[in-house]
């Protein structure tokens, strides 16, 4: 895909739905087994222990990074005004955070104790800003990078968060961007890092699988792949030097420390890691009988897989076929019993519409969970079964929907889904497990609150008003880890790029809130100037 049709992308799938955050993985076990964590930094005796951070725009000529203390949501720490020298305006939020977590190396989860870092693109630079209470809290240039556009992920490489590495998409290629690199280093030029090889241990990456090359349609570098270490030197393994474009990386067992799966020439092969070196085996584990895009969900045991529209599953080195899907997965959620499988069955310049099946993993039984729809997204899954938002019978609202459909709730029924609350606790490398959901008052526009509460809305269907929206925020999105003090704002999406006439006033607000604790939404503030 080149590089503006994944601008086109991005732009078109942020005015169709809530897009799930990454950097938090699946519920999962907290607790100890792992390293010895350290606490947070001390905080100063006015800030709390971790910082907000969020993009607020009053239009898109006047668009701010604002960093405020929890304790003192009124007062700006920093207000960081994004200057668009590079001449990509922000459609939506760029924000991405490096967190502070716990591991349980016995479980492979970790736990988020808050946002350590946040890094966001200005004027094609990179930038951070320390959200550790007690720290400087100026925005710093990492890297000598002047194309930076979007920063994608952010990898943290210890415990405490302040240490990091950011995958940021540049104008024909990806950056690795460290966030201890001086504004003078010199980044490392990637496609994408896809994915970070642990220490079983200690949970902090070892090593890298990432491709290399250039997509932008203009500058094309086919497609190759390489293993780099913890500094981002390469990493000599002869199978991934040989390997191409029809090639992927295919993910990492959930079981086995060490142990990851790839595609070479229509085959799965196992990669391993650890202190003696990454080495891939020769050994053919499945035959792929589609080239194409590999997406993947685990589960505590098993890894699955897309060959084409063929779910197959991995475990610990054997491999089965599991099901067929009606249509090849753009997205897989692991349901408990079920695999489920986001799948684009139409697509246009400004819309896409997504279905929802599920396959059962003991028989491969398929189910059509959703029908499509141009709002459809997928919030998350669990055991308890999938969160989604834009389903026909739900509307507006969110469906907790069973593996088999057997079981259908609508959850804050003729309110307007915002996003969802997530455990904190989450498997390694997964996305986080949905334990409530968040929903304000419908707006007459479809997406769009009206004035009214935000309310929490728990899978079992009780509600908890956390306060009251104002007028003026017409558009709210984002998710919240549970239990952690956390941010949501109308600053997530702007209706376009070329700013507003004299009478077209957009007022546009950023709040803070626990999501455990009713009664406290706070609004942070108003068409910040």
């Amino acid at each position: 895909m080149t590089r503006i049709e994944r601008r086109l992308r991005l732009l078109r799938l942020t005015f169709a739905c809530a897009t799930l955050t990454a950097g938090l993985a699946g519920c999962g076990g907290g607790g100890g087994g792992g390293a010895p964590t350290p606490p947070p930094p001390a905080p100063a005796p006015s800030e709390s222990a971790y910082l907000l951070a969020e993009f607020v725009a009053g239009d898109s000529n006047n668009q701010y990074v604002r960093v405020w203390d929890p304790a003192q949501p009124s007062v700006a720490v920093q207000n960081v005004k994004l200057v668009m020298s590079n001449g990509i305006v922000w459609t939506s939020s760029h924000l991405v955070f490096s967190d502070a977590r716990t591991y349980d190396a016995a479980a492979r989860t970790f736990t988020t104790q808050g946002r350590a870092k946040v890094f966001y693109d200005n004027g094609g630079k990179l930038y951070s800003i320390d959200l550790r209470g007690g720290q400087p809290h100026a925005p710093v240039q990492l890297s000598s990078a002047v194309d930076v556009f979007l920063p994608v992920s952010a990898t943290p490489m210890n415990a405490a968060g302040d240490d990091a590495w950011v995958d940021a998409q540049g104008g024909t290629h990806d950056w690795a961007i460290r966030s201890t690199m001086s504004a003078t280093a010199a980044p490392v030029p990637v496609q994408k890092l896809l994915s970070p090889l642990r220490d079983a241990a200690t949970g902090v990456p070892q090593a890298f699988f990432a491709a290399l090359g250039a997509q932008d349609g203009i500058h094309v570098t086919p497609t190759t792949y390489q293993v780099f270490d913890a500094s981002f030197a390469p990493v000599s393994v002869p199978a991934v030097a040989a390997m191409t474009a029809v090639d992927a990386w295919v993910g990492v067992d959930p079981a086995q420390p060490g142990l990851g799966y790839l595609r070479i020439g229509g085959q799965l092969r196992a990669l391993h890691w650890g202190a003696g070196g990454v080495t891939a085996d020769s050994t053919d584990l499945y035959d792929f009988a589609n080239t194409g895009q590999v997406v993947s969900a685990a589960d505590t045991q098993s890894l699955w897989f897309n060959d084409g529209s063929i779910l197959a599953g991995v475990a610990n080195g054997a491999a089965r076929r599991a099901g067929t899907f009606t249509v090849t997965p753009s997205q897989l959620f692991d349901a408990g019993g079920y695999v489920a499988a986001g799948e684009i069955t139409a697509a246009s310049s400004t819309q896409t519409f997504t279905q929802v099946e599920t396959l059962r993993k003991s028989d491969g039984l398929l189910t059509l969970v959703a029908s499509a729809t141009s709002d459809l997204v997928v919030l998350g899954a669990s055991d308890q079964g999938l969160v989604i938002g834009g389903t026909p019978e739900a509307a507006r609202a969110v469906s907790l929907v069973s593996g088999d459909k057997a079981s259908e709730t609508t959850l804050g029924a003729s309110l307007q889904f915002v996003g969802a609350v997530r455990s904190a606790s989450a498997r390694m490398d997964q996305p986080a497990a949905p334990v409530a959901v968040l929903a304000c008052v419908a707006g007459s526009t479809d997406g769009f609150c009206a004035p009214g509460s935000l309310t929490q809305v728990s899978l079992s269907g009780s509600a908890v008003a956390l306060g009251t929206l104002a007028a003026t925020t017409p558009w709210v999105r984002g998710d919240a880890i549970a239990g952690l003090v956390s941010a949501l704002s109308g600053q997530t999406f702007l209706p376009g790029p070329g700013g507003f006439g004299s009478d077209e006033t957009d007022y546009r607000d950023a709040w803070q809130f626990t999501p455990s604790a009713a009664n406290s939404v706070t609004r942070i503030t108003t068409y910040l100037p």
